[in-house]
């Protein structure tokens, strides 16, 4: 893989789209995570970002008119694990106590 010439920072809002299509801009998604994968630009996530894109995908199957299946949610975390274990994701923990 290329060095990504830029970095963005991801949110857990993008991570979800790609797995939402019917998410406003999700086809903007689409195409950072395309241009994740060719090394294009470069992600930095909060370490925790998995647990978040999970939970709102868990969110998701469990409404009134489900958007996937909880099967589909734990499938498409298990899809954002394995792409971060090919493509390096930097993360960073941020600590959030105040002395």
């Amino acid at each position: 893989m290329a060095q990504a010439a830029n970095r963005l920072v991801l949110d857990a809002s993008i991570g979800i789209k790609w797995h939402l299509a019917d998410e406003h801009d999700s086809d903007l998604a689409q195409h950072l995570l395309h241009r994740y994968r060719t090394g294009d630009v470069g992600l930095v996530a909060r370490a925790h970002i998995s647990y978040e894109v999970f939970n709102a995908l868990m969110v998701a199957s469990r409404l009134r008119r489900p958007r996937l299946t909880p099967q589909a949610a734990i499938e498409a975390t298990r899809k954002l694990y394995e792409l971060v274990s090919t493509h390096p994701l930097v993360l960073w923990i941020t600590d959030y106590h105040k002395s």
